[in-house]
Protein backbone atom coordinates (compact mmCIF):
# COMPACT_ATOMS: atom_id res chain seq x y z
CA UNK A 1 0.00 0.00 0.00
CA UNK A 2 1.28 3.45 -0.85
CA UNK A 3 0.01 6.92 -0.06
CA UNK A 4 0.81 9.99 -2.08
CA UNK A 5 -0.32 13.62 -1.80
CA UNK A 6 -0.83 15.73 -4.89
CA UNK A 7 -2.05 19.25 -5.53
CA UNK A 8 -4.39 19.27 -8.49
CA UNK A 9 -5.78 22.00 -10.74
CA UNK A 10 -5.56 25.47 -9.25
CA UNK A 11 -8.81 27.12 -8.15
CA UNK A 12 -9.60 30.56 -6.72
CA UNK A 13 -11.09 28.87 -3.65
CA UNK A 14 -12.12 25.39 -2.63
CA UNK A 15 -15.90 25.77 -2.65
CA UNK A 16 -18.32 22.89 -2.13
CA UNK A 17 -21.69 23.16 -3.89
CA UNK A 18 -24.65 21.01 -2.80
CA UNK A 19 -27.67 20.39 -5.03
CA UNK A 20 -30.69 18.30 -4.02
CA UNK A 21 -33.78 16.98 -5.77
CA UNK A 22 -36.87 15.39 -4.18
CA UNK A 23 -38.02 11.95 -5.31
CA UNK A 24 -41.43 11.73 -6.96
CA UNK A 25 -42.26 8.62 -4.91
CA UNK A 26 -41.35 9.06 -1.25
CA UNK A 27 -43.38 6.16 0.18
CA UNK A 28 -40.28 4.06 0.84
CA UNK A 29 -38.83 6.74 3.12
CA UNK A 30 -36.34 7.92 0.52
CA UNK A 31 -37.15 11.59 0.21
CA UNK A 32 -34.56 12.90 -2.22
CA UNK A 33 -31.05 12.76 -3.59
CA UNK A 34 -28.05 15.05 -3.26
CA UNK A 35 -25.13 15.75 -5.56
CA UNK A 36 -22.00 17.50 -4.30
CA UNK A 37 -19.35 19.31 -6.36
CA UNK A 38 -15.86 20.03 -5.01
CA UNK A 39 -14.19 23.13 -6.43
CA UNK A 40 -15.93 22.74 -9.80
CA UNK A 41 -13.56 19.85 -10.61
CA UNK A 42 -14.94 16.75 -8.87
CA UNK A 43 -18.48 15.48 -8.28
CA UNK A 44 -20.00 12.93 -5.89
CA UNK A 45 -23.65 12.01 -6.35
CA UNK A 46 -26.42 9.58 -5.35
CA UNK A 47 -26.46 10.60 -1.68
CA UNK A 48 -29.92 9.70 -0.38
CA UNK A 49 -31.99 11.80 2.02
CA UNK A 50 -33.93 9.40 4.26
CA UNK A 51 -36.83 9.91 6.66
CA UNK A 52 -36.24 8.05 9.92
CA UNK A 53 -38.70 6.50 12.35
CA UNK A 54 -39.12 9.79 14.19
CA UNK A 55 -39.70 11.61 10.85
CA UNK A 56 -36.23 13.11 11.16
CA UNK A 57 -34.23 13.41 7.96
CA UNK A 58 -30.72 12.03 7.66
CA UNK A 59 -28.18 11.52 4.88
CA UNK A 60 -27.21 8.07 3.59
CA UNK A 61 -24.08 7.82 1.47
CA UNK A 62 -24.09 5.64 -1.69
CA UNK A 63 -22.89 2.12 -0.83
CA UNK A 64 -22.38 -1.36 -2.24
CA UNK A 65 -22.60 -4.87 -0.70
CA UNK A 66 -19.31 -6.56 0.19
CA UNK A 67 -18.59 -10.27 0.52
CA UNK A 68 -18.69 -9.97 4.30
CA UNK A 69 -21.87 -10.74 6.25
CA UNK A 70 -23.14 -9.79 9.68
CA UNK A 71 -24.37 -12.09 12.46
CA UNK A 72 -27.69 -12.47 10.60
CA UNK A 73 -25.94 -13.54 7.38
CA UNK A 74 -26.87 -10.26 5.70
CA UNK A 75 -24.28 -8.57 3.47
CA UNK A 76 -22.24 -5.77 5.00
CA UNK A 77 -22.29 -2.58 2.93
CA UNK A 78 -19.41 -0.20 2.37
CA UNK A 79 -19.70 3.42 1.30
CA UNK A 80 -18.43 4.43 -2.11
CA UNK A 81 -17.65 7.79 -0.55
CA UNK A 82 -18.08 9.49 2.80
CA UNK A 83 -16.78 12.28 5.05
CA UNK A 84 -13.89 11.27 7.30
CA UNK A 85 -13.81 14.15 9.76
CA UNK A 86 -16.51 15.26 12.16
CA UNK A 87 -16.19 18.88 11.03
CA UNK A 88 -16.66 18.15 7.34
CA UNK A 89 -19.43 15.63 8.00
CA UNK A 90 -21.41 18.25 9.93
CA UNK A 91 -20.77 20.83 7.19
CA UNK A 92 -21.76 18.48 4.38
CA UNK A 93 -24.82 16.88 5.97
CA UNK A 94 -26.04 20.22 7.23
CA UNK A 95 -25.74 21.72 3.74
CA UNK A 96 -27.57 18.75 2.18
CA UNK A 97 -30.50 18.96 4.58
CA UNK A 98 -30.64 22.76 4.23
CA UNK A 99 -30.70 22.47 0.43
CA UNK A 100 -33.45 19.84 0.57
CA UNK A 101 -35.51 21.99 2.94
CA UNK A 102 -35.21 25.19 0.92
CA UNK A 103 -34.98 23.75 -2.57
CA UNK A 104 -31.95 25.97 -3.19
CA UNK A 105 -28.31 25.15 -3.82
CA UNK A 106 -26.06 25.56 -0.78
CA UNK A 107 -22.39 26.53 -0.96
CA UNK A 108 -19.68 26.48 1.67
CA UNK A 109 -15.92 26.82 1.86
CA UNK A 110 -13.89 23.95 3.31
CA UNK A 111 -11.84 26.45 5.27
CA UNK A 112 -8.62 24.75 4.27
CA UNK A 113 -6.99 28.09 3.52
CA UNK A 114 -5.86 26.80 0.13
CA UNK A 115 -7.03 27.72 -3.32
CA UNK A 116 -6.07 24.25 -4.59
CA UNK A 117 -7.77 20.98 -3.60
CA UNK A 118 -5.30 18.57 -2.06
CA UNK A 119 -5.73 14.92 -3.02
CA UNK A 120 -4.21 12.08 -1.03
CA UNK A 121 -4.02 8.82 -2.99
CA UNK A 122 -3.74 5.32 -1.59
CA UNK A 123 -3.18 2.33 -3.89
CA UNK A 124 -3.14 -1.38 -3.03
CA UNK A 125 -1.88 -3.75 -5.80
CA UNK A 126 -3.83 -6.96 -6.44
CA UNK A 127 -1.96 -10.18 -7.23
CA UNK A 128 -3.13 -12.49 -10.00
CA UNK A 129 -4.03 -12.41 -13.67
CA UNK A 130 -7.17 -10.30 -13.29
CA UNK A 131 -7.61 -7.21 -15.45
CA UNK A 132 -7.97 -5.23 -12.21
CA UNK A 133 -4.43 -4.52 -11.06
CA UNK A 134 -5.12 -2.45 -7.96
CA UNK A 135 -7.73 -0.70 -5.86
CA UNK A 136 -7.26 2.91 -4.90
CA UNK A 137 -8.92 5.56 -2.80
CA UNK A 138 -8.57 9.29 -2.72
CA UNK A 139 -9.16 11.83 0.02
CA UNK A 140 -10.17 15.35 -0.97
CA UNK A 141 -8.86 18.14 1.26
CA UNK A 142 -8.47 15.68 4.14
CA UNK A 143 -12.22 15.50 4.69
CA UNK A 144 -13.92 13.39 2.01
CA UNK A 145 -12.90 9.90 0.90
CA UNK A 146 -13.75 8.10 -2.35
CA UNK A 147 -13.29 4.31 -2.22
CA UNK A 148 -13.31 1.46 -4.72
CA UNK A 149 -11.39 3.17 -7.53
CA UNK A 150 -9.98 0.49 -9.86
CA UNK A 151 -6.74 0.51 -11.84
CA UNK A 152 -7.27 -1.81 -14.78
CA UNK A 153 -5.29 -3.07 -17.77
CA UNK A 154 -6.78 -3.26 -21.28
CA UNK A 155 -5.99 -5.83 -23.97
CA UNK A 156 -3.04 -3.74 -25.17
CA UNK A 157 -1.47 -3.73 -21.72
CA UNK A 158 -2.33 -0.09 -21.07
CA UNK A 159 -3.44 1.00 -17.61
CA UNK A 160 -6.54 3.10 -17.03
CA UNK A 161 -8.56 4.32 -14.05
CA UNK A 162 -12.16 3.25 -13.46
CA UNK A 163 -14.14 5.35 -10.99
CA UNK A 164 -16.71 3.65 -8.70
CA UNK A 165 -20.02 3.13 -10.50
CA UNK A 166 -23.50 1.75 -9.89
CA UNK A 167 -25.82 -0.20 -12.16
CA UNK A 168 -28.82 1.74 -13.45
CA UNK A 169 -32.21 0.55 -14.67
CA UNK A 170 -31.24 1.58 -18.23
CA UNK A 171 -29.82 -0.78 -20.85
CA UNK A 172 -27.67 -0.24 -23.92
CA UNK A 173 -28.42 -1.29 -27.50
CA UNK A 174 -27.41 -4.88 -26.69
CA UNK A 175 -29.65 -5.17 -23.66
CA UNK A 176 -26.78 -4.90 -21.18
CA UNK A 177 -27.28 -2.78 -18.05
CA UNK A 178 -25.74 0.67 -18.12
CA UNK A 179 -23.53 1.92 -15.32
CA UNK A 180 -22.88 5.45 -14.16
CA UNK A 181 -20.07 6.82 -12.05
CA UNK A 182 -20.90 7.69 -8.47
CA UNK A 183 -17.83 9.93 -8.11
CA UNK A 184 -15.83 11.37 -10.98
CA UNK A 185 -13.67 14.31 -12.16
CA UNK A 186 -15.56 17.00 -14.03
CA UNK A 187 -12.88 18.82 -16.01
CA UNK A 188 -10.54 17.22 -18.53
CA UNK A 189 -7.45 18.72 -16.90
CA UNK A 190 -8.35 17.52 -13.42
CA UNK A 191 -9.24 14.05 -14.76
CA UNK A 192 -5.91 13.72 -16.58
CA UNK A 193 -3.94 14.88 -13.54
CA UNK A 194 -5.88 12.66 -11.15
CA UNK A 195 -5.63 9.55 -13.32
CA UNK A 196 -1.92 10.11 -13.91
CA UNK A 197 -1.27 10.44 -10.19
CA UNK A 198 -3.38 7.37 -9.32
CA UNK A 199 -1.49 5.22 -11.85
CA UNK A 200 1.85 6.64 -10.68
CA UNK A 201 0.97 5.79 -7.07
CA UNK A 202 0.00 2.26 -8.11
CA UNK A 203 3.30 1.73 -9.96
CA UNK A 204 5.28 2.87 -6.95
CA UNK A 205 3.25 0.59 -4.68
CA UNK A 206 3.80 -2.30 -7.12
CA UNK A 207 7.57 -1.67 -7.17
CA UNK A 208 7.65 -1.73 -3.38
CA UNK A 209 5.64 -4.97 -3.30
CA UNK A 210 7.92 -6.58 -5.91
CA UNK A 211 11.06 -5.52 -4.01
CA UNK A 212 9.62 -7.10 -0.86
CA UNK A 213 8.79 -10.29 -2.79
CA UNK A 214 12.33 -10.45 -4.22
CA UNK A 215 13.77 -10.01 -0.76
CA UNK A 216 11.64 -12.87 0.55
CA UNK A 217 12.68 -15.02 -2.42
CA UNK A 218 16.36 -14.36 -1.71
CA UNK A 219 15.94 -15.51 1.88
CA UNK A 220 13.88 -18.58 0.97
CA UNK A 221 16.76 -20.72 -0.48
CA UNK A 222 18.77 -20.11 2.71
CA UNK A 223 15.96 -21.45 4.81
CA UNK A 224 15.63 -24.43 2.47
CA UNK A 225 19.38 -25.08 2.77
CA UNK A 226 19.15 -25.07 6.53
CA UNK A 227 16.19 -27.41 6.44
CA UNK A 228 17.95 -29.70 3.97
CA UNK A 229 21.00 -29.77 6.23
CA UNK A 230 18.90 -30.83 9.20
CA UNK A 231 17.11 -33.45 7.11
CA UNK A 232 20.50 -34.69 5.88
CA UNK A 233 21.77 -35.10 9.40
CA UNK A 234 18.68 -37.05 10.38
CA UNK A 235 18.94 -39.26 7.30
CA UNK A 236 22.66 -39.91 7.93
CA UNK A 237 21.91 -40.90 11.49
CA UNK A 238 19.17 -43.24 10.36
CA UNK A 239 21.49 -44.88 7.80
CA UNK A 240 24.22 -45.37 10.36
CA UNK A 241 21.76 -46.95 12.74
CA UNK A 242 20.46 -49.26 10.01
CA UNK A 243 23.95 -50.37 8.94
CA UNK A 244 25.35 -50.80 12.39
CA UNK A 245 26.05 -54.47 13.43
CA UNK A 246 23.52 -56.03 15.71
CA UNK A 247 24.65 -56.25 19.32
CA UNK A 248 23.38 -58.77 21.81
CA UNK A 249 22.85 -57.93 25.39
CA UNK A 250 25.74 -59.18 27.54
CA UNK A 251 25.37 -62.65 29.02
CA UNK A 252 24.90 -62.72 32.68
CA UNK A 253 27.97 -63.79 34.58
CA UNK A 254 27.96 -67.42 35.55
CA UNK A 255 26.94 -67.98 39.08
CA UNK A 256 25.34 -64.59 39.34
CA UNK A 257 22.08 -64.94 41.14
CA UNK A 258 19.01 -63.90 39.33
CA UNK A 259 17.20 -60.95 40.71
Amino acid sequence: MLKQCKLLERQEKMEVVVKTNPYANQESGKMGVANVTFGDVFKARSMNIIKGRDNELFVSMPSYPTRKVDENERPIFQDYCHPVTKEFREQLYGAILESFGTGQDVKFDTGSGRDTPEVEITAVPIEGDSATKALARICLDGGFVVNNISIKENKDGELFVSMPSIKTTLTDGYGNPEYRDVCYPITKKFREQLNENIISTYRQAKDIAMDAADERAEKKPQRNTEKASVRGKIKTGQEKAANAPETKPPDKAKGEPER
